[in-house]
């Protein structure tokens, strides 16, 4: 059997799947651009402090806990997974201070009582989100690399089952 010959038999869940990549890119962008791009372009920065980091542990990977199993003993067969999120205070000049909470990407680095360069669409604080390379430019080229990828993916699909001769 060629491989043209087998395009051609699973013509359709290659199809399929071309148009789900493409929708899966295009919603990747769209929430990028939405979230992160528009808060880099109508952004204003401003200080801020950390007041507080909470830090949640998360068990998966390992089952369902166990009848009468204790927590150390479900810890050690189970992945555990550590969220740290961060608290943070801005008071903008001449506008209402405000609160808002972050989660920690890229690796944790700050503790209550840092000082942080927020960035936040004006009259809108629940755009803000720490001015750092780990918390706003990284996840950034992230998302760009998966909604580039998965639309690349989806294009290159949908031309491969559009080229091949019917069935």
């Amino acid at each position: 059997m060629n491989s043209n010959h087998a395009l051609q038999k699973n013509r359709g869940c290659l199809s399929a799947l071309g148009w789900i990549l493409l929708a899966a890119g295009v919603f990747f962008l769209g929430a990028l651009l939405w979230n992160q791009v528009r808060l880099v372009v109508l952004g204003q920065v401003i200080d801020g402090a950390v007041t507080e980091v909470t830090t949640r542990v998360t068990y998966g990977g390992g089952g369902s806990r166990k009848p009468g199993e204790s927590m150390d003993s479900y810890g050690q067969r189970s992945r555990a997974s550590i969220t740290h999120e961060l608290h943070v205070h801005c008071a903008p000049e001449g506008a209402e201070p405000f609160d808002f909470v972050t989660t920690s990407t890229f690796g944790h680095e700050l503790k209550a009582g840092d000082s942080v360069r927020v960035i936040h669409v004006p009259g809108s604080p629940k755009s803000a989100e720490i001015y750092s390379d780990k918390q706003l430019w990284l996840p950034m080229v992230v998302g760009a690399f998966v909604s580039f990828s998965c639309l690349g993916a989806g294009i290159f699909l949908r031309r491969l089952v559009g080229g091949l001769p019917p069935a």
